[in-house]
């Protein structure tokens, strides 16, 4: 591959609304703070923040040397990740996430000082068709899909994905595929497909694993000996062109989360996942706020 930004030369770009739903990802990546209801927040194209911890103890990579480039250290990911189990959702079953993201406060660009740190918990339903659930804070938001969400269109459910290609030459068609169905402005479509997978993936490592097979053979990636993700623990990063960090354990190099940076290479977001479950039913939270409208995510 050469670089997948050169698929979708030929697909009419996007409008700022397309943008804006580009954003509302459903899953890990839908943000309302409780000091402005009518406001929402969105964290980068769905949050990339997923690690998988339940029942999988982290394998070593059998390696003294610290890797010398973006290409070895994405290698070991994906043999991290693909020493991971699956999980299988089922319809109806709600994926559980608990984690905590960085946003941005407002402050000018370059201005690290106003990043600000926020506990997070999603329930989302597998297939995209039930009401779902995320507590910020002390407020628990319900809110629901609309029937005819992208998620849905694009195939990229969490149930959606148990049917995808880990053979890496028929994942690069099936990115290709969602991509240039996503409703970004093109110039975005392959960044936010991609992030979008990384972060559900967290349910189906075995597809996290190609999936950082694919973006190594991405041009302009780079390696970041030292970086610290949204839970304040050390590890090594993958910077891609769209500066956007991947950020792995260092020992282990099992995925942790990502950090987003803007122009000047400052840190203007972020998020990690530690915990991951399924369950079948939505918990009994006592509901502060419902979203009237539903989300076209």
């Amino acid at each position: 591959m050469d670089d997948l930004k050169t698929m979708w030369a030929e697909i009419p770009a996007g409008t700022e609304r397309d943008l804006a739903g580009a954003r509302r990802r459903l899953l890990n990546g839908m943000r309302q703070p409780r000091r402005d209801r009518a406001r929402v927040r969105f964290a980068v194209a769905g949050g990339l923040a997923a690690a998988l911890t339940v029942g999988f103890a982290a394998v070593q990579v059998t390696t003294d040397a610290k890797p010398a480039s973006a290409q070895e250290l994405l290698a070991r990911a994906a043999e991290s990740a693909g020493s991971e189990p699956d999980l299988h959702p089922r319809p109806g079953q709600i994926v559980h996430t608990v984690g905590r993201d960085l946003y941005s406060s407002g402050a000018r660009s370059g201005d690290s000082s106003g990043i600000q740190a926020e506990a997070r918990e999603d329930w989302s339903p597998a297939d995209g068709s039930r009401e779902f659930m995320m507590r910020q804070g002390e407020q628990v938001t319900l809110m629901k899909l609309c029937s005819d969400s992208f998620s849905r269109a694009m195939g990229t459910t969490y149930l959606d994905l148990e049917n995808w290609p880990t053979d890496v030459a028929a994942l690069r068609e099936r990115v290709r595929q969602a991509a240039a169905k996503h409703p970004a402005k093109p110039e975005l479509r392959e960044m936010y497909t991609l992030q979008d997978l990384i972060s559900m993936s967290a349910v189906r490592p075995s597809l996290r694993a190609s999936l950082f097979k694919l973006i190594s053979e991405m041009r302009g990636v780079s390696i970041k000996p030292s970086v610290t993700d949204a839970l304040g623990r050390s590890g090594i990063g993958v910077q891609t062109p769209d500066r956007l960090v991947l950020i792995f354990e260092p020992e282990t190099y099992r995925y942790l989360g990502y950090n987003s940076l803007d122009e000047q290479g400052q840190l203007v977001g972020g998020g990690a996942v530690e915990r991951v479950e399924l369950l079948d039913t939505l918990p009994k939270e006592k509901v502060t706020f419902t979203e009237p409208k539903c989300i076209p995510a």
